[in-house]
Parts: C-alpha cells; structure tokens; sequence
C-alpha cells in the first residue's frame, strides 16, 4: 500500500503581485518533497471585494482577471515531480455551501452597523470576526484610522464582515474536507484568511503566514503558527534571527550599521522609508532653544485591532501617555520644548492628527509637525535632547544617531532594546521625573548604536529566502529551475485594459502626490511628458 503524500494548502493571495511567485515557490518546494499541495484560489470577481484594489467596480472587474490571467500562468510553470498538485476553485466550494453564507449574511444586513462597532462584537460560528473586519477598513487607503468616522463606519464595516463570513464558511469546508497536514497562507490579519488561522487552531493544524519582504526582495517573511503582525512574537523572531546567524559577530554589526547609515542619510529607495521622499534632508525647525524633548507618534492602522498587541499596552491610545508627558512638563514649569512629530503615514488618519493638535491649545511650550510637514525627521533626531516613540522604528535611528530614547509600549524591535521600552504610566512617570531633575539614567548611547545595526541586521535576513524566484517586479516576474528562466506575467490583453482603467485613478492619485511631493514637482517641470507617462504606465 503507498504511503500517503503529506497534504498542504496553500490558501493564495489569489494572484497578488508580486505574492504569487512566493506562493509557486512554496508550492514547487513542497511538490518537490512529494507532497499534495492543494492551491486554493478564487476565478472570479465579487463585488463584496470592490476595496481591495481602491478602484470602481469596472476597474477593480478587470485587475482581478488580469490577476487570474497572472495565476494561471504562474500555475502552469509547476511540474509535480513525485508530488500532486490540485487546483481548488473558491467559486465552486462558495457553490456548495452558499446556503449557510447567505442566511448569515442576511442576519448580517438587518443590524445596524454602528450598534455592530459599538459592540466591538460580530460572532459566527463562535468566532468574533469584529477585530479582522476592523483591522481591515483601517488599512483601506480613504479610511486609515483607529477612530474612523461614523460615515466610513457605515460604508465598509458589513462589508468586511461578509468577506469574513464567506470565509469562515469556506475554511471550515477546505480543511474538514481536504484534512490538511499544514495549512500556508497570506497576510492573516484580515477577514479574507483571518477565519482559516482561527479554525487551524482550534483544530491544532500547524500553519505558516506568509507575507512581503521587508527588505527588498530577497526574503519573503513566514512566520510560523502566528500572524506577523504580532509584533510581540515577531520581536523575539527578529532576535533569534539575529543571535543564530551563522555570519561573524562584526560583519553582522557592519552590514547592520551601514544599512541604518543609510535610513538615516537617505541614500536608499527602499519601501520601508519611501515617506522619507516628502522630508527637504536636513531641514529644521530652526530650534533656538535647548532641553528638547521630541515624541514621535506611530501609525495604528495594522496593530490596533490585534489583541496581543493592544493587551500587552498600558494605554488604549498614544494620546494616554503623550498627554502624561505633556502634563508633567507643563505642570512642572521644567523649562523643556516639546515637539510632536505625526507620522507621515498618519496622513489619512483624521483623528490622530486632531488628537495631537488639540495639544498646542493647551501647552505654550508644545510644537506639533504634522504628518505633511517637509522637516527632516532624522535632523529633528539630532536637535533633540531626549525622544520618545510609540513604537515606531525612529527608536532604532536616534539610537543609531547616540540620542536617550524610550519606547512607550511594546515594538517590533523590543528584544534588541529591553531597558529602554516603557511598560507601565509609574515607569513613565519615574523617567520623567529623572530627566526634570537631570539624574543619571541608565543609558549607554554606544550600545545602543551597536543594538540598532543588530536590528537592522535582522531586519534585512528574517524570513525564507526563495529557491526558485530570482527577481520581481508588478509586471513580470523570473522563476529559475534547471538553469531555465521564465517570466511570469498576465496575459497582455488584460494587462493593458487593466492599465487604461486605472488612467482616471492615477491621474487622481497623481494630482495628491502633485501637491504633496515637491521631488515630483522638478520632475514634472523638467520633464511633463515623460513624468506623466511614467507614472501612469509605471506598475
């Protein structure tokens, strides 16, 4: 009798750019090792996603065939060797068990949406979908936000909530059905695959998420049996990371120090600091004054709705401690300036911004930058005395740059700075209290620059490097097997619809970038014809 073939399901990003290659990575790795790997995807377009791509209907119709179009052609470069592929259609499976979906979605459509937030509670199958369905309206690009409006509320909230309800309908099939060995998927935050990690729990089903790389793209993130926007486990991921790597202690702190060298110089082009591109490099505040003290808040879009996260702070909102801060000062008469920087991708973020400037009506020694403000935030690291942050990695280059920095809560990089993160208001308060009265602290600003290019350096090896896949793009892709190199990219028919659709959303996107982006401005002035093309067909 043949030994059965281990089962994976890979529940895709359903053609994702450039997700999809990882995925037939993934896929021909394990059919490779002989397994069964069952690649879910979904064929066709539903409305209930018109938000994914932030389009019309029409275009958003025509970006998903375009992305099938793309998957197909990516499927078809797999070989199954002594492994089994199967190709599983959501269309067909939402088929057998559109009964269940629709009665709940018709419970769904007579509440009222607001009473559903108020609540913080939607419950199916005895799972709360709530945190994935508001997890997801805060990243939708018109909604970023922890307290988003009552009308965005109305807008998006039953509808991520229906993703979530088809979803936990069709997981709940996939994995009684196919009986999976482990389960792959992307993202796992939102309500599209948040369902199929809370059923691989409760039925102890190992299973891995998948994500970009956050650095370039030679690794794509997997965490393992948790989403990685848990940034408590990730920390500690990040850490092993670092300490297990095989490379030499000092060549480890140099390809860490010069890539934070380069952050804080502005000499990369990388994702992760493309906010940096609206900053005029070195421009300041034109600071006259001395014992400055800088809070840099953090953008809460992706983590306030994770519980792990969210419970292990002392406050439900950075304006809990960031008022402590201000009070203390003001209260004390302490002679310190305080300056608010708003992160430059809180600029969707209404409320937040209204949080922090409602501070400069109370306190006579606050500045507040917000988050479209042209100052060079690493200049402004520089002319301050003592920071604090929220969490955002602004820690890592003011300790690059040898300032005394305190994170407020919890962070993707608390691993690497333990003494220097701030868990409770007391902790918050004994801190302040010491730099009124200028006592000693226990800070050692060298090594805490060895600790961010140990960061860094962990920062850009985390995750599964790819055996197939040797470059990326939005357009095309190259999968390598047996010396032979293959692009994958979609059909050009819907590539090129899929481009004249979204002419009126770039043009839109491009006047806003227009008005906010002087490096645009030259570009444009230089150069108007080749700009404007450029970023229309640029993908």
């Amino acid at each position: 009798m043949a030994k059965q073939k281990p089962i994976v399901l890979i529940y895709s990003s359903f053609g994702l750019f450039p997700v999809l290659e990882y995925e037939l990575d993934i896929a021909q790795t394990k059919l490779d090792e002989g397994c069964e790997v069952i690649f879910a995807f979904d064929s066709r377009y539903d409305p209930i996603y018109k938000y994914s791509y932030g389009m019309n209907h029409l275009s958003n119709f025509i970006k998903h065939y375009e992305m099938v179009s793309n998957f197909y052609n990516g499927i078809s470069w797999l070989k199954e060797g002594d492994g089994r592929l199967i190709l599983l259609d959501l269309k067909k499976v939402e088929k057998i068990i559109k009964k269940n979906i629709y009665q709940e979605i018709k419970k769904l459509n007579k509440l009222d949406a607001l009473d559903i937030y108020n609540s913080k509670e939607y419950v199916v199958e005895n799972m709360n979908i709530f945190d994935s369905a508001f997890s997801a309206i805060m990243t939708l690009e018109d909604v970023e936000s922890y307290k988003p409006s009552k009308q965005k509320i109305n807008k998006h909230l039953k509808k991520q909530l229906k993703i979530g309800i088809k979803n936990i309908f069709i997981s709940n099939y996939i994995l009684s059905e196919k009986k999976p060995n482990l389960v792959y998927l992307f993202n796992g935050r939102l309500p599209r695959y948040s369902p199929l990690i809370f059923i691989c729990k409760q039925g102890s089903i190992p299973f891995n998420v998948y994500e970009y790389p956050i650095y370039k793209d030679t690794n794509y993130l997997v965490t393992e049996n948790y989403i990685p926007h848990d940034i408590n486990i990730f920390s500690k991921d990040l850490f092993k990371t670092y300490k297990n790597s095989k490379v030499e202690e000092s060549l480890k702190i140099k390809e860490g120090m010069d890539y934070v060298k380069s952050r804080v110089e502005r000499t990369n082009i990388e994702f992760s600091s493309s906010w940096s591109r609206f900053q005029n490099k070195n421009e300041t505040m034109n600071i006259t004054v001395s014992n400055i003290i800088t809070i840099f808040t953090s953008t809460e879009a992706e983590f306030a709705s994770i519980k792990e996260v969210t419970d292990s702070r002392f406050y439900s909102s950075q304006k809990e401690p960031i008022k402590e801060i201000l009070d203390f000062f003001d209260a004390a008469n302490s002679g310190f300036n305080i300056y608010i920087r708003v992160h430059p991708n809180a600029s969707q973020d209404n409320a937040h911004q209204e949080d922090m400037k409602s501070f400069e009506k109370e306190y006579k020694n606050l500045k507040v930058i917000d988050p479209f403000s042209t100052i060079d935030t690493y200049q402004l690291i520089k002319d301050s005395n003592v920071i604090f942050t929220c969490g955002s990695t602004v820690s890592v280059e003011a300790s690059y740059l040898m300032k005394e920095v305190y994170t407020i809560g919890t962070s993707v990089f608390k691993n690497f700075f333990p003494n220097s993160h701030i868990y409770s208001m007391e902790k918050l308060k004994d801190i302040l209290l010491k730099i009124k009265n200028n006592e000693e602290r226990d800070f050692n600003l060298n090594d805490g620059r060895i600790k961010s290019a140990a960061f860094y350096y962990a920062f850009m090896n985390i995750g599964s490097k790819p055996k197939y896949v040797k470059g990326l793009s939005y357009t095309s892709s190259i999968l390598v097997r047996g010396g032979k190199e293959t692009n994958i990219k979609p059909n050009y028919f819907f590539k090129l619809l899929s481009i004249f659709f979204e002419i009126p959303h770039r043009i839109s996107l491009g006047l806003r970038a227009f008005q906010e982006n002087k490096h645009l401005k030259e570009s444009f002035l230089r150069s108007p014809l080749k700009t404007l093309l450029k970023f229309i067909f640029s993908r």
